[in-house]
């Protein structure tokens, strides 16, 4: 419903405007403290009960000269989420004397101008349409209230409010974004999201989506109403990011409606690696300077916990945990050796000194090294850096000392 405030108001309704003009602010730092639940709440729908945008009405001034012709003024009612539901209001210039209308404009991007209205000039008792489209996608379900702003040349700008519901139309699960958690981006896996429709008759179809960068979506119908979309990586691995994935998943059979949207977050970690020991101590007494010497040494993968910043607890109601990890834990020890198999081909040795071979064996945990020195390469060296890479990343450095 669009309104306009009424003139005539009380001492008591001035204080408690007072007091609504300042909800906004508190409202802003609510959404800047809680950052880490923002890929589902501007994205998604919510919960019924929590608007996401707290509504202060402006006080009309006087001798304003603009009224809302209509006195309910195009009901919003009740719309389907991701519905979109054309809106038509007439401004009236009620004043003895022409007016001009410097704009009329959205705080959100829930209500879209169909014709942008600026420099508007309006004779005495002339009329001025406003069409807008109230669109339901960024919307959470539940009561919404938006503003559109009024600026009239001359007077302070006035805001209208425009209130409505959101009704759920589709069932998401488990739920509307899965938590992927912190993995290591090499590790396959899938996920399916179960999608329901509400609407009275098996119209709606799921369409499949824009290609995406890093997964493959495919879309298919499993019973009426009932359709499953499956979530794979494109290519492995994945690169090392904070992963918050947005699908678009274009719909048709339903008019004024779609698309819909489901989204994937979570933490993709390189399998970066270091040595199990810093410092191998060989004894020159136990040396032989007719023999080579030789050494092994293990480099395992850098713990995945402090490979990433631990993220807030995400509302249970938008997001349900299915961590990666799990498909990582399920793997057998030959598939976990054939991964490293595959790593141990990136392994470089770095610099090493002439005649100092090194073997890279792999195994279910990571890569051994055996490092053999010729005979007598330690006759007047007291120590030695081994620092192979993976790839661009170092995996650090092994101190060989003699003493």
């Amino acid at each position: 419903m669009l309104f306009m405030m009424n003139r005539q108001f009380d001492f008591t309704r001035w204080i408690l405007l007072l007091l609504a003009s300042f909800l906004p602010l508190v409202t802003m730092a609510e959404e800047t403290a809680d950052d880490e639940n923002k890929v589902e709440e501007e994205l998604l729908p919510q919960p019924k009960g929590k608007p996401n945008y707290v509504l202060t009405m402006g006080i009309i001034p006087e001798n304003y000269p603009l009224a809302i012709k209509e006195k309910n003024a195009s009901a919003i009612g009740t719309l389907q989420e991701y519905e979109h539901k054309p809106v038509l209001f007439t401004l009236k210039n009620i004043s003895d004397k022409t007016i001009k209308i410097m704009h009329v404009e959205s705080t959100c991007p829930c209500l879209e101008l169909a014709v942008p209205i600026q420099d508007k000039t309006l004779a005495p008792q002339a009329e001025l349409p406003v069409h807008f489209t109230v669109n339901a996608t960024h919307l959470a379900y539940g009561r919404f209230d938006r503003v559109l702003m009024v600026a009239v040349e001359g007077f302070p700008v006035v805001k209208m409010g425009v209130l409505g519901e959101v009704q759920q139309s589709i069932d998401y699960d488990p739920s509307v974004c899965i938590d992927l958690g912190a993995f290591y981006g090499d590790v396959p896996f899938k996920r399916t999201y179960r999608l329901k429709s509400r609407f009275e008759h098996d119209d709606l179809k799921l369409l499949q989506p824009q290609d995406n960068p890093l997964f493959n979506l495919t879309v298919k119908k499993t019973a009426p109403k009932t359709f499953e979309i499956e979530v794979t990586p494109k290519k492995l691995p994945l690169p090392a990011q904070r992963l918050r994935e947005k699908f678009i998943i274009p719909v048709t059979g339903v008019n004024n409606f779609g698309p819909v949207a489901i989204a994937m977050k979570g933490y993709v970690v390189a399998r970066k690696m270091m040595f199990t020991q810093r410092a191998i101590i060989l004894k020159k007494a136990d040396m032989e300077d007719d023999k080579p010497v030789t050494i092994t040494a293990e480099a395992i993968v850098f713990p995945i916990e402090k490979q990433y910043r631990q993220t807030k607890e995400a509302k249970p109601k938008l997001v349900t945990k299915q961590p990666v990890s799990v498909e990582e834990s399920q793997l057998r020890n030959l598939e976990q050796q054939k991964t490293w198999e595959e790593f141990a081909k990136d392994v470089t040795p770095g610099f090493l000194p002439e005649n100092v071979t090194v073997e890279k064996v792999p195994f279910e945990k990571g890569i051994r090294f055996n490092i053999v020195f010729p005979a007598g390469f330690f006759a007047n060296r007291k120590s030695f850096a081994f620092s192979p890479a993976l790839g661009k990343s170092r995996i650090g450095t092994l101190q060989v000392l003699v003493r």
